[in-house]
Order: structure tokens, then C-alpha cells, then sequence
């Protein structure tokens, strides 16, 4: 039987990574570059890339993960706060007139989550919430095993979750959503807030870890919000698991503790105990490319 690949596109506010992807979940050609700044440089990335793909393996589909809403029946992107020059843009049938492969797009978070259920959680019944630190915070959730979409577009703005009325100031133009204390934007303003200069996560990471001082009101501020935010998500949904993935993630290990006490103190009845598991996808930053993948290969 002949392997079955398809190449996997998950583009993001910050980078753009790709990969071709068998049906059993292995990666090959995985590359990683800077998202670009207009859609003639966009466009001409994609050709190189598909092109490159198409032309090394039998390939079945393109799977697109995107940064915002989809409208499926016109196949328009309509609202993508962090790319803006691909809104109204109609990618997938350029793909599929140009190349005659099959494209199917999503959500960057909803083919995170679908990813992993068909590669790893493969006939389950838990309900899952996933949520996405990259440049914004995005969301998806399924309950019993099956990926849940609204009646408008299939996104769940959980990171758009407002968690403090008068917090401060989101992308999205309102205040206190949880986006505003865990997205790649918000943290570089309470960083800049704190400190008069721009560090990125790795430099905080590291100044976390020589416990500078200057650090303490930084990381007690994204970890309260956050805390609050798995509360909420926690009260409402009584998920099995929250799974974390984009490139931020990593600062769940030194949130953990804080994030975990804001948790239990505001978790609806049981004070002293966390059922739900809390983890980073094992993926890693490889999650969306291969849940961009699955949207073809689970065909």
C-alpha cells in the first residue's frame, strides 16, 4: 500500500512553518520562516514551498492552518487581526486551480486540535481544550472526542475571554481579555511596561531563572490572568485535559506554580485539588503543521 503524505502549512502571525507528513504522523522537509510583511512575498513563499513539496513526494492535499476566520462556503478569509493583507484573500482556490491538489484550510487552532486527535488521541471520549500562545492566543475545543464548531466561521475565542474589565488593552481593541496577558503581543507590553525595553521569551526565561528581581511583578502578572483564564475554562467546560502549544508555551513550566494557585482559588468547589491535566502538546511546535496535515490526511 502507498504511503500517503500531504503537506502540512501552518501559518502564523510571527512564522510560517511547513512540512510533508505521512498518515502515520512522520514529518519531512520541516522548515521554519518569518511570516512576510505584504501578500506578493507571501505568495511567492507558498509557490516556492508547495513547489519544492510537491516535487520530492506523492502528495494527496495542501492543509492550511490560518490566524483567524474562514468563511467555508465562499472560501474567504475574513478576519485575521495579525496578517491583515490576506483578508478577503481566497488562498484555497489559487492553490487548488494552480497546483489540481486538494486544499483544505482552518483555523490554526482547530487543526492544532484535530491534529492530535487523529494522531494521538485516536478513538477518544475526553473533552479536550486547546489553546494556542503564538502571537495572539487562539482556542479550540473538543467534547467527547469530536472537534466542536460554532454557527459562525468554527472558532472558539477563548483567549478572547475577557478576565478583567478594566485590564489592559487587547489587539482586538477591548480590555482584559486573556489574549492581553498570554499572547507573543501582550507579554512584550507588560514587558515593556515593567522593564522600559523589548526581551524576548528566551531572555525572560533566562531572567526568570536568575531570579531577577525585576522579573517578580512580570511573571505574577501573565500568571494571575492566566490562572484566571483555566478557572473559567475549567468551570465551565470540566475539561479532561488543556493542552498548550505555540512558541510561548514554553513559559508554562515557570508559570506553572503561580497560574496553578490563581487555578485552585477560583476553580468552582473543590479548593485543594485539580482534576483536569494540564500539559504542552507533545508535539511541540510541530503541533500545527501536522494538525494542518491531518485536515487531508484524515480524508
Amino acid at each position: 500500500m502507498e504511503t500517503k503524505f500531504a503537506i502540512g502549512i501552518d501559518i502564523g502571525g510571527t512564522s510560517i512553518k511547513s512540512a510533508v507528513v505521512s498518515r502515520e504522523g512522520k514529518i519531512l522537509y520541516f522548515f521554519d520562516k518569518k511570516t512576510p510583511d505584504n501578500f506578493d512575498a507571501f505568495s511567492l513563499y507558498l509557490d516556492r514551498i508547495i513547489n519544492l513539496y510537491k516535487n520530492r513526494q506523492n502528495i494527496s492535499g495542501i492543509g492550511i492552518g490560518i490566524p483567524g476566520m474562514i468563511d467555508f462556503k465562499s472560501k474567504n478569509l475574513v478576519f485575521l487581526p495579525h496578517i491583515k493583507y490576506l483578508i478577503n484573500k481566497r488562498i484555497i482556490n489559487q492553490i487548488e486551480n494552480k497546483y489540481k491538489l486538494t486544499c483544505l484550510m482552518d483555523n490554526d487552532a482547530h487543526c492544532a486540535l484535530s491534529g492530535l486527535l487523529f494522531f494521538k488521541y485516536k478513538r477518544t471520549d475526553k473533552t479536550i481544550i486547546l489553546l494556542t500562545f503564538g502571537t495572539g492566543t487562539g482556542s479550540a475545543i473538543a467534547i467527547s472526542g469530536k472537534l466542536y464548531s460554532g454557527n459562525k466561521f468554527s472558532v472558539a475565542g477563548l483567549g478572547e475571554m475577557i478576565i478583567d474589565t478594566n485590564g489592559r488593552l487587547c489587539t482586538c481593541g477591548r480590555r482584559g481579555c486573556l489574549n492581553a496577558y498570554t499572547g507573543a503581543i501582550g507579554i512584550k507590553r507588560i514587558i515593556l511596561n515593567n522593564l522600559n525595553q523589548n526581551i524576548s521569551t528566551k531572555q525572560l526565561i533566562g531572567l526568570i531563572k536568575t531570579k531577577d528581581i525585576r522579573i517578580k511583578p512580570i511573571v505574577e502578572e501573565i500568571s494571575y490572568h492566566l490562572g484566571i483564564g483555566l478557572a473559567n475554562i475549567e468551570n465551565i467546560f470540566k475539561p479532561d485535559e488543556i493542552i498548550f502549544t505555540g512558541k510561548n508555551s514554553v513559559l508554562w513550566k515557570h508559570l506553572k506554580k503561580m497560574a496553578l494557585a490563581t487555578f485552585l482559588d477560583n476553580q468552582f468547589g473543590n479548593k485543594k485539588h485539580i482534576s483536569t491535566q494540564i500539559k504542552i502538546s507533545p508535539f511541540g511546535v510541530k503541533t500545527g503543521v501536522l494538525g494542518a496535515a491531518s485536515l487531508v490526511l484524515s480524508h
